[in-house]
């Protein structure tokens, strides 16, 4: 940080399982439901997922340009 390689760090800690498409709606669904947070997402590629509650904004796309904050 104090060389300016990153000027915030968000730890977290990997939450890996085994599940299907529709379980992972569904705990998605459940987390909007239960703990709204205005940057929700949920990225599904190939054979993983990645859901997150938050705050604060992961990304965004826009006009073929991804931002970051």
């Amino acid at each position: 940080i104090h060389k300016g390689d990153v000027y915030q760090v968000n730890f977290s800690i990997p939450f890996r399982f085994t599940s299907t498409d529709e379980e992972m709606l569904a705990i998605y669904t459940a987390m909007r439901r239960y703990n709204p947070s205005p940057f929700m997402g949920l990225v599904h590629h190939d054979d993983w997922w990645v859901a997150s509650g938050s705050a604060e904004r992961l990304f965004s796309c826009h006009k073929g340009s991804i931002t970051t904050r």
